[in-house]
């Protein structure tokens, strides 16, 4: 079970001054570093945002998105650095605005990732998306993600809902990851908004991360 317990003085508002900026982890339970990725239209910095909501101090998807610079091994890119966790595991998220920040910070190895949410659009699922994606992820060594549909329940086709995961499934084979077992979540399209409808599939998410992602 998960900490799902929300903290008002946490999440009902979020600090303007808030703080994105990287930070050693010195608690005891497992450290597990991941990261949101996908296109900036598919809302993965909403989908961060909401993570925080539930498990974390509440950032916006504004602020994740106003991500602070960062110079590291000599390489500039911006990434927001946010922090949550589980009652198993504690998370260190990266959220990074621009795919070029992603090839920056990840092929330079200034970020090195134990896992990913890969967040993709229910309603716009293209080959190009999940190669473009999944091929960076094969690259930097990334074996271990768990899949968010976005606006899943937009889509009232089930036969289009199953053509649309095994268009999935295939491209993560092609990429080295596990086609058979790699988590897939129908999210729903309330989820980001703060819908409290639409949370079910975050915490559906978080315990299958909690169970697929461990420490490399």
């Amino acid at each position: 079970e998960l900490n799902n317990n929300t903290k008002e003085e946490n999440n009902d508002s979020s600090n303007s001054n808030v703080d994105l900026t990287e930070k050693e982890y010195t608690g005891s339970k497992q450290n597990i570093t991941i990261a949101t990725i996908g296109n900036e239209y598919y809302e993965k910095s909403a989908l961060t945002s909401m993570l925080t909501k539930l498990y974390g101090k509440y950032v916006t998807t504004d602020q994740i998105v106003s991500a602070p610079e960062v110079t590291k091994n000599s390489i500039k890119y911006n990434a927001s650095f946010i922090e949550y966790e589980t009652q198993t595991k504690h998370y260190s998220h990266y959220d990074l605005p621009k795919k070029v920040d992603y090839i920056k910070a990840l092929m330079s190895g200034s970020i090195k990732l134990d896992g990913a949410i890969f967040v993709v659009d229910a309603m716009n699922i293209t080959t190009d998306v999940l190669r473009d994606n999944l091929k960076l992820l094969e690259q930097i060594g990334v074996s271990k993600i768990v899949v968010y549909i976005n606006r899943a329940d937009m889509i009232s086709d089930k036969e289009l809902l199953d053509i649309n995961e095994n268009i999935i499934r295939d491209s993560l084979f092609n990429y080295g990851f596990d086609r058979d077992n790699t988590p897939i979540i129908m999210g729903s399209s309330n989820a980001l908004d703060g819908n409290k409808n639409g949370e079910t599939s975050i915490h559906e998410l978080m315990t299958l991360v909690d169970k697929w992602i461990d420490k490399k």
